[in-house]
């Protein structure tokens, strides 16, 4: 997974972040159907993250 954060966001001096670590910050994802494939990826990745 592909983090990007704001210079200067105190996570983005981290080499590795896990789903917990972003848990309260703001998401951006494009349209479910714009891209299938890249939403199901996620959908899962936050599946096993619960």
């Amino acid at each position: 997974m592909c983090a990007v954060l704001p210079e200067g966001h105190p996570l983005a001096s981290l080499d590795e972040l896990t789903l917990a670590d972003l848990a309260d910050e703001p998401w951006v994802l494009a349209e479910r159907g714009s891209w299938p494939p890249w939403h199901r990826e996620y959908d899962e990745d936050f599946r096993r993250a619960d």
